[in-house]
């Protein structure tokens, strides 16, 4: 069917909580696996390390991956 939307074969949840530290680490590794047919979807539970700006940078360059922000813990 041309011009029809498909989804993403495998979907990675990815759960954050002040996980700053090593969040650029993880999302690096995620990112350059050899297969480019997937997204992930991060649910940042009110981080209050930096990692939800750190996921929104992430995301503005990466369209596999989407951000979830909860209003709190």
């Amino acid at each position: 069917m041309a011009g029809a939307v498909t989804s993403p074969r495998i979907s990675i949840a990815l759960g954050v909580y002040n996980g700053a530290t090593h969040l650029a680490a993880q999302l690096d590794s995620l990112l350059a696996q050899d297969t480019t047919d997937f997204e992930i979807v991060a649910s940042d539970d009110a981080s209050s390390d930096g990692s939800l700006a750190l996921l929104r940078a992430y995301a503005a360059r990466d369209i596999r991956l989407r951000v979830l922000a909860q209003p709190r813990n």
